[in-house]
């Protein structure tokens, strides 16, 4: 067997196993889909198996050119399967796009979302403390929202102590907790805090779900966004805050961040672009605004119906920068690092690192595909490759090249 043999027995077995495996763990295709992974094995036994081909070729009269019969035999399955997997990826962009229409022409109704949020009989909202006096202003100039499912009780108290310690202090800090056996409310009942709220929702709530229940129970304009792992800097609140009210075009606002390892030691950072112009420019190639050091403008939000995205795992947040943007918001970033970001082997991204690449792909085919230079395009077909890496590699990959040491 020749080297060129080789080379194309190993691409074909992977394009393959690949197309096997998002068939298996995706099945949203219709069924003709199953003939892609086929189509690839035939190409890779015309390679392997040259004279096969040729026989047949003679076999059926055609003695002369059976060489080229092979040549063309082995295009014809590459065709067949290009054409196939182009007719999936369109057949994707309709699903995508349906369930977009179906949320927005339900998404807001008087300000609210109403059936983007899908409520839940057993919801229950309930202050950590007494309210404040009546007659006092108690309307919060921001609205911390979190999403939590199995928090760590270590990481919880850090992220939460961390809003407690804000500079800013006209805040309110919603909690939405999917139950589980590792539970909140014994941890944040240490912190009699009235401008806490701990909401538990039904144990079928999906994480969409939690942020747009937040998003809907938060009382102030200005809404900033912390992950039950993270860990703001003192100053966060505030210098979001005045850069949102000192700039009207601004829509959605993150900052950098330092990177933090389950110690809480910095290990690295991770820059983001600052100016609108540039965030615009990046969002085709990828994420450039962190979600949990993001603060936005709740109308705004609302507007454009809120998350909606749960075909694949944490993208919901890249999914509705790239609708804002899309719709003509701005979005940029604080050049300070005003977040803590960390990283641990529990974490939801750590865990589900190709359904993540698979969410970015589709939302990029969604939004950006047409708008797509070289390098977004280089680093798209990329992301289609790194399906085939094992999860660990790709993980490492992803943070040797983005966390800045």
């Amino acid at each position: 067997m020749t080297p060129f043999q080789v080379l194309a027995l190993i691409a074909l077995g992977g394009l393959a196993f690949a197309d096997a495996m998002v068939l298996a763990r995706n099945w949203v295709q219709p069924g003709w889909s199953l003939l892609r992974p086929v189509v690839w094995l035939l190409a890779a036994f015309a390679v392997a198996y040259p004279d096969s081909v040729t026989w047949l070729a003679v076999q059926v009269g055609i003695r002369r050119g059976a060489d080229l019969v092979l040549y063309l035999t082995c295009l014809a399955f590459v065709y067949v399967g290009f054409k196939l997997y182009s007719q999936g990826l369109a057949f994707e962009r309709k699903i995508a796009q349906l369930a977009r229409q179906q949320a927005i022409a339900g998404a807001t109704k008087g300000g609210q979302i109403s059936e983007v949020i899908q409520p839940h009989e057993q919801n229950s909202i309930r202050p950590l403390a007494a309210t404040v006096e009546e007659g006092v202003d108690d309307t919060p100039l921001v609205s911390v929202v979190m999403a939590a499912f199995r928090p760590n009780p270590a990481f919880l108290a850090a992220a939460v102590e961390s809003v407690l310690g804000q500079t800013l202090t006209r805040w309110e800090f919603i909690i939405v907790e999917k139950p589980s056996e590792l539970q909140a409310g014994p941890l944040l009942d240490r912190y009699a805090d009235p401008r806490i709220k701990h909401v538990v929702t039904s144990e079928g709530a999906t994480l969409v779900e939690q942020r747009n229940m937040a998003l809907s129970l938060a009382r102030s304009e200005y809404v900033a966004v912390l992950d039950a792992d993270d860990v703001c800097e003192p100053r966060r609140l505030e210098e979001q805050y005045r850069r949102l009210r000192s700039d009207p075009e601004i829509t959605v606002l993150g900052s950098q961040i330092r990177v933090i390892d389950e110690c809480d030691q910095v290990v690295g950072y991770r820059r983001y672009p600052c100016d609108p112009a540039h965030v615009e420019q990046t969002l085709p190639r990828w994420n450039p605004l962190a979600q949990s050091a993001v603060m936005y403008r709740r109308s705004a939000v609302l507007a454009a119906g809120g998350y909606q995205y749960t075909h694949f795992p944490a993208t919901e947040d890249y999914e509705l920068w790239s609708r804002l943007a899309v719709a003509g918001a701005r979005l940029a970033n604080l050049p300070e690092p005003l977040v803590r970001y960390r990283i641990h082997t529990s974490s939801l991204k750590s865990n589900h690192v190709h359904g993540i690449l698979r969410g970015t792909l589709e939302i990029k085919r969604a939004y950006w595909r047409a708008k797509m230079g070289p390098k977004a395009t280089i680093r798209y077909w990329l992301e289609h490759a790194m399906l085939l890496v094992p999860d660990g590699l790709v993980l490492a990959m992803h943070r040797s090249l983005s966390f800045r040491a």
